[in-house]
């Protein structure tokens, strides 16, 4: 299910979870010069500005967005990790380039079978995710501002079926070697 996080709404199965007269408050946090302008959110500024999305991610999570982006130098697109019950601060992904016109972005969690991990695809790229994602946040360097209209946050869960194919296999390998061991066991006893 999509959850809208648009500068005026957050849509949950049809309710607003955002207040009209601040609806910036349940979508982002926000940590450096940003405002509401005909209804996008404009980050960033003299100085540099973080927005981190409020709502929980989850594994699985699909996060699309369009943006525009003023200034010389690319924005960031980042992830918080917590592992061991401790926040570990992700490194920003450079993958918001300077744009005159509207474009779209993404950052999408998924399980990459060939190397068997968790991994995030983004812009740019994927990068392999080695723990439970906290945050995600866009980073807006200092002299450029961020446009962000039409911001959309699915959580997919944890998709489970992975594990239970790894755990099958396992107990299914485990089992044939022990009846290889057994059989050849009995053979060696009756020679």
């Amino acid at each position: 299910m999509w959850r809208t996080i648009g500068v005026l709404s957050l849509v949950l199965s049809g309710a607003s979870l955002a207040r009209a007269d601040d609806p910036t408050a349940d979508a982002w946090r926000i940590d450096g010069d940003h405002a509401i302008v005909d209804g996008v959110l404009v980050l960033g500024g003299k100085r540099t500005t973080r927005a981190y999305l409020k709502p929980g991610v989850q594994r699985g999570f699909d996060i699309c967005f369009e943006y525009r982006l003023e200034g010389k130098a690319s924005a960031e697109l980042g992830w918080d990790l917590r592992r061991e019950g401790k926040v570990i601060p992700g490194v920003g992904l450079r993958v918001l380039p300077p744009c005159a016109d509207w474009d779209e972005a993404f950052a999408q969690e998924y399980f990459d079978w060939n190397h068997w991990q968790r991994m995030i695809k983004h812009p740019a790229g994927s990068n392999g995710v080695f723990g439970d994602v906290e945050s995600v946040w866009l980073e807006v360097p200092a002299g450029s501002k961020l446009y962000l209209r039409n911001t959309r946050l699915q959580n997919s869960g944890i998709a489970v079926w992975p594990w239970i194919v790894g755990i099958v296999m396992s107990v299914g390998v485990s089992a044939l070697g022990a009846w290889r061991w057994k059989r050849n066991t009995k053979r060696g006893s009756n020679a």
